[in-house]
């Protein structure tokens, strides 16, 4: 992926389009992980046949935060935020492990709702971040005011 120019007209590239596409699948993710929740709802108050779709659904999670971490690092993002795009991984991975517990375990499998919700609050201040850095307003919090 070849970076575009400095808006300025400056020599110093700028990564701004894998950027915005990780901003974009932080969008989709969170689109997503609202739809799951959606789903798991149908399953539980209307019929129990709608948790096949929720598990079908779920499995295309992985690939999208696979994405994001692709561009968080051709986007050459901070690494704190390539780090979390990791920990969103480790969360995903976690959704199998606590539906996969044995009956010996079976009293942690309710971690499943938690760590979904997480994974959403994650993928939320990751998507703020990233929009935060491409518009710059990132910048303006840690900046002093004037007269302070």
């Amino acid at each position: 992926m070849v970076p575009e120019r400095a808006a300025a007209g400056g020599a110093r590239p700028t990564f701004r389009t894998p950027r915005v596409i990780y901003l974009g699948l932080c969008a989709l993710l969170l689109v997503g992980i609202l739809a799951q929740v959606f789903m798991a709802g149908l399953g539980v108050l209307v019929d129990p046949r709608y948790f096949a779709l929720h598990q079908s659904f779920g499995h295309l999670f992985g690939p999208v935060i696979v994405l994001m971490l692709v561009y968080a690092l051709s986007g050459r993002l901070p690494r704190q935020v390539v780090l979390a795009t990791l920990g969103l991984l480790l969360l995903y991975g976690l959704q199998y492990v606590f539906l996969g517990l044995g009956a010996g375990l079976s009293f942690l499998r309710p971690f499943h709702v938690v760590d979904a919700l997480l994974l959403f609050w994650s993928a939320a201040r990751l998507a703020q971040d990233t929009r935060q850095r491409l518009t710059g307003t990132h910048l303006q919090r840690s900046l002093p005011t004037e007269g302070a």
